[in-house]
């Protein structure tokens, strides 16, 4: 029986590591065979490693094949656009253009934008507030890709939840407030 019947007879072996070193230790020619000694053999009954050489050539030779068949990452498992997603989105890019809407509404009847980062931009009419709610949306999207990306899928549902939730509480209250 030849090396390779042998390696195909244990494929199950030959999944982990100790495969990429009998591999390598069998192109290298620094290991010898020996005879099945009973019905079942173990990988001891089939191999034997000359001298102390040997094993460094072994290591070598594993470091070797490990570092050319290096397997590349993987794609995500989830993609990003999901339908749930774009429906998502779709409702946040609404909430943002009813936010736009009623702040310069309030702003025109004299009220004042309560956040200290958008202020100086709503204040200068409809480019400040599109600037602001590009911004916003920007800032909200980037920060759900941002936990996509590494692969926090539950956090990345539950900060677009909570992203939704509070945009809608805010244009809530603008409208509540006009009225």
């Amino acid at each position: 029986m030849d090396n390779v019947t042998r390696i195909r007879r244990w494929g199950r072996f030959a999944r982990g590591t100790p495969f990429l070193v009998l591999l390598a230790a069998l192109r290298t020619g620094v290991v010898g065979e020996t005879q099945p000694t009973s019905a079942s053999p173990t990988l001891g009954t089939w191999v034997n490693v000359k001298t102390t050489e040997g094993l460094v050539g072994v290591t070598e030779a594993q470091q070797q094949f490990a570092l050319k068949s290096q397997v590349p990452d993987a794609p995500s498992s989830q993609r990003f656009w999901s339908m749930e997603k774009k429906i998502d989105v779709s409702i946040f890019a609404m909430q943002l253009t009813a936010d736009a809407i009623t702040t310069q509404r309030g702003l025109s009847t004299g009220f004042r934008e309560v956040n200290p980062l958008l202020r100086p931009l709503v204040k200068r009419g409809v480019a400040g507030q599109t600037a602001a709610t590009i911004s916003s949306f920007g800032t909200g999207l980037g920060l759900v890709y941002l936990l996509h990306t590494t692969h926090h899928y539950r956090a990345e549902r539950i900060t677009l939840c909570l992203i939704l939730a509070g945009e809608g509480a805010l244009v809530g209250h603008n409208i509540a407030l006009l009225h």
